[in-house]
């Protein structure tokens, strides 16, 4: 189609200025009043123009492809309107002639199988803690296309089926899902895969149905718990050193003190006494605290007993949503034919 466009604007020296929205209102007057040479002329101009808008661009092809049609030039009609699927990827459909409607989607159809790329993923899998602190996935997805929708698939265990949520969209490229917290509760072990679709209808995975990534939540907590209480059992004994050598140095003071009597030396040996007083039995305390919690930390957890009330989960099913809504992006145009 191209060499129409550098044929016409030679001859016609067609400038780079841009196009008014007057000019395009008489550019569609014109293309509905069946005057097709005059159409394709003129369309053919502006698509050499670099300043030609998007949006004056998809009137322009679209109102072009029809002029060929009428003109019995089917081929640059399928070229053209091709220009308009890869200018409007998203878009399903064209408001109007339901003539025209039908061959937009029939040269959708052809593009899409034949053209674009699937998105590509970038996803770091999350440490066991961390998916237990904030229950959160990411995964970084770039693509020239536009991304349609980006689905977290998780389960429990092998025998269960899929459940679902869709990922929102953070800033650029990142993306963010969030797993019911009802979910990791309590669980052995975790399972998921992404899943990522554009308007060229390609697809990208991470992980996948049967070999799903895996996560081992078990003993996760409990390992915590242990880090936790051995810690805390290490500070309780470092206090209780500390408060012992406390309780000696105040014995050795409170004889010295008995051994000198007099009114200057009394008054700074009970200003010590005092001092060693207060760290002796401050941090005796403190080992008693640090002691228990450490105990309480390091005994294993009682079981919770599991409540009769299951979650209903959806039965599984082979038909993965790989179809585009037709309710979304649907796309009207400002004319008709």
């Amino acid at each position: 189609m191209y060499h129409y466009v550098m044929l016409f604007s030679f001859f016609m020296g067609v400038s780079t200025s841009a196009v008014e929205p007057s000019d395009i209102h008489q550019f569609v007057k014109l293309c509905r009043d069946d005057a097709h040479v005059s159409c394709v002329r003129k369309g053919i101009g502006w698509l050499y123009n670099s300043k030609l808008k998007n949006s004056q661009k998809r009137i322009v092809y679209t109102y072009l492809s029809r002029a060929y049609l009428f003109l019995g030039k089917k081929d640059s009609a399928i070229a053209t309107m091709k220009e308009l699927v890869r200018l409007y990827p998203c878009m399903l459909s064209l408001s109007g002639n339901h003539q025209m409607s039908k061959f937009f989607i029939k040269v959708r159809r052809e593009v899409l199988k034949k053209e674009g790329e699937p998105p590509v993923l970038s996803h770091i899998v999350p440490s066991p803690r961390n998916l237990l602190k904030n229950r959160k996935i990411f995964v970084k997805i770039s693509d020239k296309f536009k991304i349609q929708k980006v689905t977290l698939f998780y389960r429990k265990s092998e025998m269960d089926a899929y459940r679902t949520t869709t990922f929102k969209k953070l800033k650029k490229t990142r993306y963010v899902a969030v797993i019911p917290k009802e979910i990791l509760n309590h669980s052995k072990l975790i399972e998921y895969y992404i899943r990522a679709s554009n308007c060229f209808e390609r697809v990208a995975l991470e992980g996948n149905p049967k070999e799903p990534i895996k996560l081992v939540l078990e003993g996760t907590t409990d390992s915590l718990r242990a880090v936790g209480g051995t810690v805390l059992l290490g500070l309780s004994a470092v206090l209780l050193i500390g408060s012992g050598l406390s309780f000696y140095v105040l014995v050795n003071e409170l004889e010295r003190a008995k051994s000198n009597p007099t009114a200057k030396q009394n008054e700074a040996s009970q200003q010590r006494i005092f001092t060693y007083n207060v760290l002796a039995w401050t941090g005796l305390a403190l080992s008693v605290t640090a002691g228990v919690v450490s105990v309480l930390l390091l005994l294993p957890p009682k079981k919770k007993t599991t409540s009769k009330k299951q979650i209903s989960v959806a039965p599984p099913s082979d038909n993965m949503p790989h179809q585009l809504s037709k309710n979304k992006f649907f796309y009207k145009a400002n004319f008709s034919f």
